[in-house]
């Protein structure tokens, strides 16, 4: 009968660790691409109002209107580098992430080697064992076949 690989247990919590790993890593990339399309609405309404902006001068609206876009355009572009700041802080950690769940899948597939190993040489010797109980077996066949035909 084969044995059970020996690591199995730590084949298995590598297993695991490498599984959470990737949930993580899944999160990251959720938060990152949820920040990503923040700044780019950030950026799309600081355009818009730039084109509002813009008209309400060609129309020779009054100063204070103008004024009042700019300081809400500055509010825009103060909020567009906090966000931007955001993402990066946030692509960092999914960078980070991805490099624990890199180092443990490949102690995963490292464990998955060993075990597939242990499988193979485990299956050679009980194929070893069944050839030499066979011969054993056909050995006292041949003896006990050769005692009746002489007796």
């Amino acid at each position: 009968m084969a044995r059970a690989f020996p690591l199995g247990a730590v084949r298995f919590v590598a297993h695991e660790r490498a599984e959470a790993a990737a949930r993580e890593l899944g999160g990251h990339g959720r938060r990152v691409s949820a920040a990503r399309d923040k700044l780019d609405q950030l950026a799309g309404f600081r355009a818009q109002y730039r084109v509002q902006r813009d008209s309400l001068l060609v129309a020779g609206v009054d100063t204070a209107r103008v004024r009042d876009f700019d300081a809400f355009l500055g509010r825009l572009d103060e909020a567009i580098r906090t966000q931007g700041e955001e993402l990066a802080r946030l692509e960092a950690g999914f960078e980070a992430a991805r490099g624990r769940w890199l180092e443990l899948r490949r102690r995963e597939q490292a464990m998955d080697v060993l075990a597939a190993r242990h499988d193979e040489i485990e299956a050679a010797r009980v194929r070893r064992l069944d050839q030499k109980e066979q011969d054993e077996f056909a050995q006292r066949t041949s003896r006990a076949l050769a005692k009746v035909r002489l007796g």
